[in-house]
């Protein structure tokens, strides 16, 4: 097989195997509680539409079916509406209906897959803690632009300055930085060092100028090891790989990660010659550098994060912590997101970037497929969380009305509620859809 057809095959593979350990997690979450809870569950299926193989164990059917988008527990009087039909208690005693379980009981039900997504979030970054190490919360540095970049002069009072907030937002690293910058609009950025200084510098919201933004101007102090090769990328071409130190371009010492992108912008000399170590070796190769819309000068590598080998325990917190990170980061893009702060086209995507997403990681091995599932798996315990009808979220909110009132909403008006959600729900995967497709040609 050629390269793009393993390629093709390993995205493929890898992207059914996150969305079916996301999908399968979650679900257990409403299984497990509700089997706490003593309600019966009639079917625990992994995917939508019709099984392809099904097992009745006891007195619940489990189901792997053929749509790998979602999945869904049914349960015996729980009738709310469900994209596979009415719930059938014919049989169940009353005692074991979901709708006969008191209120406080079924909203654990319908919160433990948003849990068991947080939960299993957390578990994974504390594997890859454990088995890779912790990242270090290195603080990220202003360098001075290039001479070139005219734009950019606001910033050469600041060079040298550790950033703590970019519009308001605190930024203690790098993770820090990357969400405030990636999917904003255009516009002015204010930027504020430690010391107080604060500079404005305009971005036109391309993706070359965020690449310069994120790679140039704002860095912290990586070593020059290679972590990230570009696809097709002038160090790959060259040889370059995952874990090379380089040590100097052009004859010029590199110390420090910030170096390479300071010398390939004051050097007008190319093709560049790279040196580096590889196993204690030194090699020297030489290439053609990229040269991106704005006249910057690239090699297509990035670097390596810094971590730190960490016990079990530690690794545990670990996991809790950059957990409740970027939990808070996802809420917080959310609202920018509906605010209007950052632009939706760059924003929002669906299966065609999740699944661009997932062959990068996996071609970039199994630590970067760990990180990009807890990360998923925290948005979609967000987005279960919204307040729309036949989401977690919006049948929570049913709950909380019927715990109000006093008694619950009316078939009727629980149906055109599903409605809505179910309409709502088709519309905004169309609109991620649209968005993948767009990316992809424009």
């Amino acid at each position: 097989m050629s390269p793009g057809t393993i390629d093709m095959l390993l995205t493929i593979l890898t992207t059914i195997l996150v969305l079916g350990s996301l999908v399968f997690v979650h679900e257990l979450g409403h299984f497990l509680a509700a089997r706490w809870a003593g309600v019966r569950v009639l079917r625990f299926s992994v995917g939508l539409g019709k099984p392809i193989v099904s097992k009745r164990i006891g007195n619940t059917e489990y189901a792997l079916s053929w749509i790998p988008l979602g999945g869904y527990v049914s349960m015996a009087g729980m009738n709310m509406g469900s994209l596979e039909g009415a719930n059938d208690a014919t049989g169940v005693p009353r005692e074991e209906w979901f709708s006969e379980r008191p209120a406080y009981k079924r909203a654990v039900i319908l919160a433990a897959g948003v849990t068991m997504n947080l939960v299993f979030a957390a578990f994974l970054y504390g594997i890859v803690a454990w088995k890779w190490g912790r990242m270090e919360t290195l603080p990220v540095f202003v360098n001075e632009p290039a001479a070139e970049m005219v734009e950019y002069a606001a910033l050469r009072p600041l060079a040298g300055g550790q950033v703590v907030e970019i519009d308001g937002r605190k930024v203690r690293d790098f993770v820090d930085l990357y969400a405030a910058v990636e999917a904003r609009k255009a516009g002015d950025i204010r930027i504020r060092t430690a010391s107080g200084s604060e500079a404005v510098i305009p971005f036109d919201g391309t993706d070359e100028a965020r690449r310069y933004l994120l790679s140039s101007l704002f860095t912290p102090d990586w070593p020059p090891v290679v972590g990230f090769l570009e696809r097709g990328g002038p160090a790959e071409q060259a040889g370059i790989r995952v874990g090379d130190r380089i040590v100097a371009l052009n004859g010029r010492e590199v110390r420090r990660w910030s170096d390479i992108g300071g010398i390939l912008q004051s050097e007008p000399e190319d093709p560049v010659r790279i040196t580096f170590v590889r196993d204690g070796e030194t090699h020297v190769v030489v290439t053609a550098t990229k040269i991106l819309e704005n006249g910057r000068r690239v090699l297509g590598v990035y670097g390596e994060i810094v971590r730190r080998p960490v016990g079990a325990v530690e690794a545990a917190v670990a996991g809790i912590e950059e957990t409740a990170r970027m939990l808070k980061l996802t809420v917080s893009f959310l609202f920018d997101l509906v605010s209007g702060r950052i632009e939706r086209s760059e924003a929002v995507g669906g299966p065609i970037l999740l699944a661009d997403f997932t062959g990068e990681a996996a071609r970039s091995g199994l630590r970067s497929v760990l990180q990009l599932t807890a990360f998923v798996s925290i948005n979609l315990a967000v987005m279960n969380l919204l307040p729309i009808p036949i989401l977690d979220g919006g049948l929570l909110l049913l709950l909380g009305i019927e715990s109000v009132r006093g008694r619950p909403v009316s078939p009727r008006v629980r149906l055109r509620y599903l409605q809505v959600g179910v309409l709502l729900v088709i519309c905004l995967m169309a609109w991620t859809i649209v968005s993948d497709l767009v990316r992809l040609v424009f």
